[in-house]
């Protein structure tokens, strides 16, 4: 896809517009020192780019800026797109927008367009469409949500913390989003699938959730049938054991049946025992008539023995009066006397008649006692029987009213009545959908070895275009891993990469693996992915990082090419050979952007470097991003 960033804009506050001017078909370099702004370049197109991070500094630059804007062309059209500066660490969402590429002046800038307008019509211009959709969702990527043509930037963008990185190779920005959308996209910007794929690979995810959800299901009925089986017979089991049901038959629907009569006729099948309690109150009342008798035959027992013993002292004192009235009659032989005592004497004969019969008495009233006692125990012993049997009857009367309650609710959960031989036949019907579908995907292997063989073979030309400055590593081949994203060498008939050291190697290797894949995109006329490269500082590892003092390591680059002079100019000369390669022989347009420390020297005095690089501006001797 055609792109190019013609201009980079400034609306800064003390009336200044800044531009700075790029060209297409040229590898634009911003020179110059430490601290000018270079690398704020990338961020500034970010943040114009609908970027939701404040990712701009804020001393300097966003302190000195009302208005960030960039003039670019897409395909044939050309366009100016502005955003407000950054207030409180919250990027704006505040936009200028021209279709014909008009360019405000100071203090005519203005909001005139929505980013929900502005991204969907830039998004189309990316090659992004209603079917251009995530085909599997993560922790952060919905399934089935719109590819957002920002995702694609990440083949685009090579920025100073990752082209020097020894297994990152892709700037995702250290977040999961980033991440998971390169994983998802890859395909997609291969060219291994297409749009028409992601629509089957959704459909086919469709099914196949479908078809877990019938599987599953079918599962959890056999699995519920099963359980019923085991549970009809632990309650026929159960309801044998209490008495309700013989189990004359072991089959299922038999038992089933029988538990439902009982459950239907429980008052049948659950009685309480009303012979054993009339027994047992008739032996209560008996043993308490019993009791009752042996109570009055004791207290009459008590009573005799009372009476035996006031008719003992009465003997005794009508004997005394039998002496005396004998003692009297013998001095006074008188009527009366004789008559008194013949009454004593009968009286007396009386008494004793009666005393004499007192063992007699006793021993029958003993008797008695004895053999009512006799009965009350036996009674006793009945009773704490028949107690004992009415209590296990309750007690097993209450399990059975417990068990018929679990019966019910038991019996009323089991459901055998669902056909899964209907899940059998919805099956196999989504399985047969499935493989209709994984057909129609089967070139899916062999389009991904294709491609990722492609790539390889285009990397392998510029790691051998940089085989001087590589020397360690001439002749090693290009080993892309899919599953990680990065680049790898291979010893010649290794099968397994070895291990790279230098940040210059990794630097160079970065380079190659990115003019590879630009180079692929534009050969399969890929429309997603902008003819279009940022480089920020690439020339790290000879410099040591960005402090102001810039020397390189000794050497004379004419005869070492391992000198950093040489490795630098080895690099520019990978851009320029990718440059002609797009130009001349694929006849397309591209543009680099590469932001540096290195003086224009390197490339001013080699005629072959000069041709295809375009000095955009040098932020030395106080020129800066931002004008003063």
């Amino acid at each position: 896809m055609r792109f190019c960033i013609n201009k980079v804009l400034l609306w800064q506050k003390n009336g200044k517009l800044r531009e700075l001017k790029f060209k297409e078909n040229k590898i634009n370099v911003i020179t110059g020192d430490s601290s000018t702004g270079k690398s704020e370049i990338i961020s500034i197109i970010e943040y114009c780019l609908f970027s939701s991070e404040a990712d701009i500094t804020e001393v300097k630059i966003n302190e000195n800026v009302e208005w960030y804007g960039i003039n670019f062309t897409i395909e044939d059209d050309c366009y100016t797109l502005a955003r407000y500066r950054i207030e409180d660490d919250e990027p704006s969402k505040l936009y200028y927008f021209s279709q014909l590429g008009s360019i405000p002046k100071i203090g005519e800038i203005a909001t005139n367009a929505a980013e929900e307008t502005l991204k969907p019509m830039l998004e189309r211009k990316f090659g992004v469409s209603d079917k251009t959709i995530f085909q599997y969702g993560g922790k952060e990527i919905k399934l089935g949500s719109k590819i957002s043509f920002r995702y694609f930037l990440m083949f685009c963008i090579q920025s100073a913390d990752v082209i020097t990185s020894t297994n990152i190779f892709f700037d995702t920005k250290n977040k999961t989003k980033y991440q998971e959308a390169l994983d998802r996209i890859f395909d997609l910007v291969l060219g291994i699938i297409g749009e028409e794929d992601l629509a089957l690979r959704e459909e086919l995810s469709k099914y196949r959730k479908k078809l877990t959800a019938l599987e599953r299901r079918k599962d959890r009925i056999e699995k519920s049938y099963e359980d019923a089986r085991k549970e009809i017979r632990l309650l026929a089991k159960r309801a044998a054991h209490l008495g309700l049901m013989t189990i004359s038959d072991e089959n299922l629907e038999f038992l089933l049946s029988e538990l439902r009569r009982i459950q239907n006729n429980s008052n049948q099948y659950v009685t309480s025992d009303d012979q054993l309690v009339k027994e047992l109150n008739k032996m209560i009342k008996l043993r308490n008539e019993k009791v009752r008798y042996k109570n009055r035959l004791l207290s009459y027992l008590e009573e005799f023995e009372i009476y035996i013993k006031l008719i003992s002292a009465e003997k005794e004192s009508i004997i005394t009066a039998n002496y005396i009235t004998e003692k009297f009659d013998s001095l006074l032989e008188l009527p009366d006397v004789n008559y008194l005592l013949g009454v004593l004497n009968y009286e007396l004969d009386s008494i004793s008649e009666t005393i004499k019969e007192k063992p007699k008495v006793r021993n029958k009233i003993i008797s008695k006692l004895n053999k009512i006692e006799n009965e009350i125990q036996n009674l006793k012993k009945s009773i704490e029987l028949l107690s004992r049997e009415l209590t296990i009857s309750n007690d097993i009367l209450q399990k059975q009213w417990t068990f018929l309650g679990e019966l019910h609710v038991r019996l009323n959960a089991i459901d055998l009545k669902e056909d899964i031989s209907q899940f059998d036949e919805d099956i196999k019907q989504f399985e047969s959908m499935i493989l209709d579908l994984e057909n129609k995907q089967s070139s899916y292997p062999d389009k991904k070895q294709k491609a990722i063989s492609l790539l390889n073979e285009l990397i392998q030309v510029y790691l051998d275009q940089a085989k001087e400055s590589m020397s360690d590593y001439a002749g090693y081949l290009s080993d892309f891993d899919y599953r990680q994203k990065s680049l790898r060498l291979r010893a010649p008939k290794s099968e397994k990469p070895t291990k790279v050291g230098s940040s210059s190697n990794h630097m160079f290797m970065h380079v190659s693996l990115f003019l590879g894949l630009q180079e692929y995109f534009i050969r399969n006329n890929n429309k997603y992915i902008p003819s279009w490269l940022v480089l920020d500082q690439p020339s790290r590892p000879y410099y040591g990082g960005d402090s102001d003092d810039k020397k390189l390591g000794e050497g004379v680059s004419s005869v070492d090419p391992k000198t950093d002079t040489a490795r630098i100019l080895n690099m520019l000369s990978l851009l320029v050979n990718f440059a002609h390669i797009v130009n001349d022989e694929l006849q397309k347009e591209f543009q680099i952007i590469m932001l540096e420390h290195i003086p224009i020297s390197m490339w001013e005095d080699n005629p072959k470097l000069k041709d295809k690089i375009y000095l955009v501006e040098e932020f030395r001797n106080g020129n800066a991003l931002v004008l003063e």
